[in-house]
This record gives C-alpha cells, sequence and structure tokens, in this order.
C-alpha cells in the first residue's frame, strides 16, 4: 500500500504552477485571513489556489493528503464548470464529483 503525505501542498507541488500568475502574496501567511465561503475564487491565482486546496479538508475536518489535494486541484483546473465560483460551491462541486472524476486522474503522483 502507497502512502502520501499529509502536509500541506507548497508551490512547487502544484500541478499546473507554471500556469498560474501570482499577482498575490501568499495568503496562508497571514492567519487573520479567513477564506469565506461566499468568496470567489480565482482559479489563476496561485496563492488562492494553493490556499483553497490547502483549506480542504474530508468527512469530519479528516486532513487530505498530497495526492488528494492534486487530485482536486486537476479537478478544478480540467473539468469544474465556469458558472461555479464561490469557495463553498467548488468545495460542494468537489464532494459531489470527486469519486467519479478521480478514476481519470492522469497524473503519476
Amino acid at each position: 500500500m502507497r502512502r502520501y503525505k499529509t502536509d500541506d501542498l507548497t508551490v512547487h507541488d502544484l500541478l499546473y504552477k507554471d500556469e498560474y500568475v501570482n499577482t498575490a502574496t501568499d495568503v496562508s501567511d497571514d492567519p487573520k485571513v479567513i477564506m469565506s465561503d461566499s468568496k470567489r475564487l480565482n482559479r489563476n491565482e496561485k496563492y488562492e489556489v494553493l490556499h483553497f486546496l490547502n483549506a480542504l479538508t474530508g468527512k469530519n475536518d479528516a486532513k487530505l493528503n498530497q495526492r488528494v489535494r492534486r487530485i482536486c486541484e486537476w479537478m478544478i483546473h480540467e473539468h469544474l464548470p465556469s458558472d461555479i465560483q464561490s469557495t463553498k460551491k467548488i468545495r460542494n462541486w468537489i464532494a459531489d464529483n470527486y469519486v467519479e472524476l478521480s478514476k481519470s486522474y492522469p497524473h503519476d503522483d
């Protein structure tokens, strides 16, 4: 059985790190920044995507491993409909679609 690190992702762990823009600062460094459920996620902004992925949790607030977070990144990048923009709706969409879409995850972690 393969084990995956449960640490948060870093910029270097992102699948699409070279495709994101980098105009914001790293919000994860600021403990006062809390991601609002109604906030619109900028899918092109490196640190917004990184912070969003690291804020995701599983059932009962279980910590996700890096592979699961990268699958979520891939889902957002490749499959998330453009009309789904709030962080809450994106989290719900991931939860609703993870089992089926993760079967076709193309990257070899």
